[in-house]
């Protein structure tokens, strides 16, 4: 059975993607100076990690997650949350790199996973689905038996090929939410799951 998830389309939420959507247009028909490019598209992919890992727990501030990304030592900052952000970055950049993929493939999200877990797993194996079940506060997820079978509704699904460009990007992420199909960090529950969905979601890479 193809996964198609269950949401309704609000007054307030269509107001909202209308809004969004004429904003988008002003930006695309704005003349930006050439030179300007890179250095708008190396903030905002600093801003993207800085905000992707920052709602999951990671305490680094925005000036401390632009050092990372250039390299800079954060002597007073802890590994573990630099390690997640440079983590988060190599992740944008293997979707970047493989964003004209036509299908996502069960083995795509695994190296993802790979890339986005390295050294910060607490619970399962990087780059499988989950052996164990899971609770995320109230939310108890599907048993391990079942996500291969879910992850595979969605990776086979349509969705992602029709409809506004933001709902495009936003429905395959409810699947990965609510399936906690990957291995996570105890002290960030889900993260792992939720930011490989953001980090397609961001670069207009979605499973097809």
């Amino acid at each position: 059975m193809s996964y198609e998830p269950q949401f309704t389309i609000t007054p307030l939420l269509l107001d909202r993607v209308e809004r969004i959507a004429a904003l988008r247009q002003r930006i695309v028909s704005a003349t930006v100076d050439v030179a300007w490019i890179p250095a708008l598209q190396a903030d905002t992919r600093v801003r993207n990690a800085h905000s992707s890992t920052a709602i999951e727990g990671n305490p680094l501030t925005l000036e401390q997650v632009r050092a990372v990304e250039e390299g800079r030592e954060l002597p007073a900052a802890a590994d573990r949350p630099q390690r997640e952000v440079l983590n988060y970055f190599a992740g944008l950049r293997y979707v970047e790199k493989h964003a004209g993929l036509k299908t996502v493939r069960h083995e795509d999200l695994f190296e993802l996973h790979r890339i986005v877990a390295a050294r910060v797993m607490d619970q399962g194996e990087a780059g499988r689905y989950r052996t164990i079940r899971v609770r995320v506060g109230p939310h108890v997820p599907p048993p391990p038996e079942e996500v291969s079978g879910l992850m595979f509704e969605l990776l086979t699904s349509s969705i992602g090929k029709t409809g506004h460009a933001i709902t495009r990007r936003c429905r395959p992420c409810a699947r990965p939410g609510t399936t906690s199909p990957l291995g996570w960090s105890t002290r960030r529950k889900g993260w792992n799951s939720r930011s490989i969905a953001s980090a397609g979601a961001s670069t207009g890479c979605t499973p097809e």
